[in-house]
Order: structure tokens, then C-alpha cells, then sequence
């Protein structure tokens, strides 16, 4: 990787439910990213953010680390990683501080004591600190600012989100790229680096709503007034949708993700009600003729229910406050008619997905299923360009486990 020089290389990785992505993107000072390579594979040892069979998930990631190296030309020796996991928490927290200087003004120092003061929240001896995202500042009562620093003031206010998870669980992702002789230089929330990817700072002033339906998990980012205002996750993603068809058709998974992704649908026009689709016998299977419209209320529930949960949790109020709309993104966000029912269970309209600040492959910067990768490595370049790497989360869990490389 180059690091020292103004054209720089910065190298992605997200280890997903379905799929395992890594990207590599060249950046240049005044330029958008420029996508060089990718590489997927598909992954059967990662489930729900979590490593559930360690060789798997580390041949998935070799796979996927090769391939992209191939394809952009270069060698991949330290990554942004994207974390995420079911057992992720996020916990609001708001430090204030005098500001005592000379000169009156906030400085860097200020900033960073408000931080470490929110930062201070008791946890048990299996949960660790992940990240910390900052939520905007208040000077001496103000309105909200995103950067204090050279600002004068007598009081700084910080608002924080603390999100911290379990440790073993942490570590096995991290030890599946690390094992590799790749280190990790940082971090980011799979949920806020879909955000990065698909808004951009005017739909953030306006309030936006983000939510990555993926195949094992689904996130979600609130931001109002420019600031991010929540964020969760929910253990739902597109393999439950693929359970639920294999459950209502009595037929083998492998069959139900195949008429998922070619058929899958949440509405059905008038003209196609009537629709049967066939799966074909197989040696083990004796066939079966599924209605269209049958198999549509089947993936509609899942995802209504998805969707309720995410209205329930945001609440009335806040979702009233957003004019930029709802962001559907990931992989399982393709299935057919998911943007009108999520304009029917949130009132609100739902804009074309797109990532921002990157060129490419165009066909490759269009799928939803990479936003998360793309967000991380648009969080790696602005940890480059700021030359303010924080200490890696590697380093704090070795505090906690001796021997985690």
C-alpha cells in the first residue's frame, strides 16, 4: 500500500452474511475515489456480523483479497474494515467542559476532553468500546456546530454516540484479516458506511433515513439537522426472507434463494396474478408450481415486518422531520417493488441509491450490495486526508486477549 505519497491506495474489506467484499480505490488530492478493483466471494463462514466457521470465513477472504489484487494491481497489505453484528449497542452520551485557554478559543485539546469524558461508560468485561461517533457540539448553550475548533467560547458540549460490542466476537472477525499478514488500520459501522456511500451533506441538512437491507442483518441511520440522530440494527436480513420461502413451499433452501433472487417480488400487477412459476424436479426433489402472487405475500410480510420495527423504533416525530427521504440499499434492497412499500410504511419518498465521491466501473459503482465496502473505504480516505488515524481496534482488544495478532 502507498501511504506516503500524494496519490495514495486505500484498501476496503466487509465480511458479510452472503458475500465477502474487498475494494481498492486510488485517491488523489482534489479527485473523487477512483474504484481500481474489486473481489467477492461468497461467504458461508460469517452470519450476522459473526464468524460461525473460521476456516470458511478465512478461505472466503483469501478468495476475495486475491481477486481484488488481481484486478487493481496491487498488493493488499492494510484494509478499513466495515464491523458489524447483532451485538453491536449504541449508547447516547453527552460531556461538557470549560474551556480554559489564553485565548478564548476551542482547541483540538478541548475537543478531544470532551470525547474521553463521554467516552467513560461502564462495561462489562466481555464488551468493548468500538467507536465513537461524534453527533455535533453546543458552544456556551449555541446551536449545534459540527467542528468547534478555533471557535471562542466559555463552555463546550459535546454529543456523542458510544457503540461498543462483544469482544470474542470482535476478535474473530479481526483475527480472519489479520491472520492474513493484513493489518487493519480502522474501523467503521457497516450501518455508517452505507450512509457515506448513498448521502450526501444535503440530505443529511434535510433528514434522511438509511437502511441496509443485507443478507443476514438490517441497519438502519437516522440523520436530522445534518447529524446522525440513531442508528440500530435488527437480526433480519434477505436469508430470512429465503427461509420463509422454503418453509411456505416446503421446498429445499437452495431452491428458495434461487426463486428469490429471479422471481422475488412484493407486489404483483393484476395481469400477473395468475403467474405460476415451476421449479423442476430434481433427484431428490419431486418439483413444485408456486404461484407469483403467493410467493409476493410471502416476501412482503418479512420485509413489512422489517420495516415496521425500524417506524416503531424511529417514532412519529423524528420521521416527520425528514424531507430527504428514505435510502434503500444493500443486497436484498433489489427485490422488486421494495421501494413502493417502503414510501407506503413510512409516508416518505424513496430515492435512487447512488455512491458519491467515487468513479469506476460503473456498472459496479450502481450495486446497492456494495455500498458498505465503498462507504469504508470513503472513512479510510478521510482518515488518510485528516492524518488522523485513531488507534486500531486490534490494539485495545489486545488489552483484553494476549496473543490476538
Amino acid at each position: 500500500m502507498i501511504f506516503g505519497s500524494r496519490e495514495k491506495i486505500i484498501a476496503a474489506v466487509e465480511l458479510g452474511t452472503t458475500k465477502t467484499a474487498v475494494a481498492v480505490a486510488q485517491a488523489r488530492p482534489g479527485e473523487a475515489l477512483r474504484i481500481l478493483g474489486l473481489g467477492i466471494s461468497h461467504s458461508l463462514g460469517v452470519r450476522k456480523g459473526e464468524v460461525v466457521d473460521k476456516a470458511q470465513a478465512t478461505e472466503a477472504l483469501r478468495e476475495a483479497v486475491l481477486a481484488a489484487e488481481e484486478n487493481s494491481g496491487e498488493t493488499i497489505d492494510r484494509v478499513y474494515l466495515a464491523l458489524g453484528g447483532a451485538h453491536l449497542q449504541g449508547v447516547s452520551r453527552r460531556a461538557k467542559i470549560d474551556v480554559n485557554n489564553e485565548t478564548g478559543l476551542i482547541t483540538d485539546e478541548d475537543v478531544r476532553a470532551v470525547q474521553k469524558i463521554a467516552e467513560d461508560i461502564p462495561l462489562t468485561t466481555d464488551r468493548l468500546r468500538v467507536i465513537t461517533l461524534g453527533r455535533g457540539f453546543r458552544i456556551d448553550g449555541g446551536e449545534y456546530v459540527r467542528n468547534p475548533i478555533g471557535l471562542a467560547g466559555h463552555k463546550l458540549e459535546g454529543d456523542y454516540m458510544i457503540v461498543h460490542g462483544v469482544t470474542s466476537r470482535l476478535t474473530n472477525i479481526i483475527t480472519r484479516v489479520t491472520e492474513l499478514n493484513i493489518e487493519v488500520a480502522n474501523f467503521t459501522l457497516s450501518v455508517i458506511a452505507a450512509a457515506d456511500a448513498v448521502l450526501n451533506d444535503e440530505a443529511r441538512q434535510l433528514g434522511a433515513l438509511v437502511i441496509d437491507f443485507g443478507g443476514g442483518l438490517t441497519n438502519y441511520a437516522l440523520y436530522l439537522d445534518g447529524r446522525l440522530d440513531d442508528l440500530g440494527i435488527i437480526g433480519v436480513g434477505g436469508d430470512h426472507i429465503t427461509q420463509d420461502i422454503a418453509r411456505a413451499f416446503d421446498i429445499p433452501t437452495r431452491f428458495a434463494e434461487e426463486i428469490k433472487v429471479r422471481h422475488g417480488c412484493v407486489v404483483v400487477s393484476r395481469s400477473r396474478r395468475d403467474e405460476v412459476l415451476e421449479i423442476k424436479p430434481s433427484a431428490s426433489f419431486a418439483g413444485r408450481k408456486i404461484y407469483l402472487e403467493s410467493l409476493a405475500e410471502v416476501i412482503r410480510l418479512r420485509v413489512e415486518e422489517t420495516f415496521a420495527i425500524i417506524r416503531e423504533r424511529i417514532g412519529i416525530e423524528r420521521l416527520a422531520q425528514i424531507s430527504g427521504g428514505i435510502f434503500l440499499t444493500g443486497g436484498s434492497s433489489k427485490i422488486n417493488g421494495i421501494e413502493l412499500l417502503a414510501e407506503v410504511t413510512f409516508g416518505k419518498g424513496v430515492n435512487a441509491v447512488r455512491s458519491h465521491d467515487l468513479n469506476g466501473a460503473v456498472e459496479d459503482l450502481a450495486q446497492p450490495a456494495l455500498s458498505v465496502v465503498f462507504g469504508t473505504l470513503m472513512h479510510g480516505r478521510r482518515l488518510i486526508d485528516a492524518e488522523d488515524e485513531r488507534v486500531p481496534l486490534t490494539k485495545r482488544i489486545k488489552r483484553f486477549f494476549s496473543g490476538v495478532r
